[in-house]
């Protein structure tokens, strides 16, 4: 719906929105705040970020932010595809021990994104060297696409590799 409306810096979500398709705010660069009617039966607002009314899914990161960490709250269980697409000033991101379901994508095109930490706590998802990967290794959710480092050797563990888990990494010049 505003896919690629650049010059978005806000926007406010009325009581009577109920559905919001998960792309609705990809290529959003400048947005830096959504904001939900406390009446919303489906949605809310926590910092300027878009999150189901119970507050238990992220759907959407305000990528114009100005900030370079961001925590993701505790209780969120489920992150969704694209919520951080963009967000090109986070360096590091922080996922609590709570969330059991990340969609693949969801960090694409964070070209600053260092470091991905996962709560040692948490049983699904886990963080080597700042990447993501599921809690068992077996898959590569995300490579930090802000790391400087010209080589990278996928673990011996990994079976998957997610859509776009290298998007963006523009110092990468060999993977292993």
């Amino acid at each position: 719906a505003f896919n690629s409306c650049t010059n978005l810096e806000s926007i406010w979500v009325p009581a009577s929105v109920t559905t919001i398709e998960w792309a609705a705010f990809v290529r959003c660069s400048n947005l830096k705040s959504i904001q939900v009617d406390a009446n919303n039966s489906a949605f809310s607002s926590i910092d300027g970020n878009l999150y189901t009314n119970d507050a238990t899914e992220l759907i959407q990161y305000a990528a114009g932010k100005s900030d370079t960490s961001f925590e993701i709250p505790a209780g969120v269980t489920y992150i969704h595809s694209t919520a951080f697409r963009e967000s090109i000033n986070l360096i590091t991101i922080t996922i609590p021990a709570s969330t059991t379901g990340i969609y693949d994508n969801v960090f694409s095109d964070c070209i600053r994104l260092e470091n991905i930490y996962v709560n040692t706590d948490n049983t699904h998802y886990c963080s080597i060297d700042g990447n993501l990967y599921t809690y068992s290794q077996k898959s590569l959710i995300a490579y930090a696409a802000g790391k400087t480092d010209a080589f990278f050797e996928i673990p011996s563990s990994v079976i998957y590799i997610g859509d776009r888990a290298f998007s963006n990494c523009s110092a990468l010049s060999e993977i292993s």
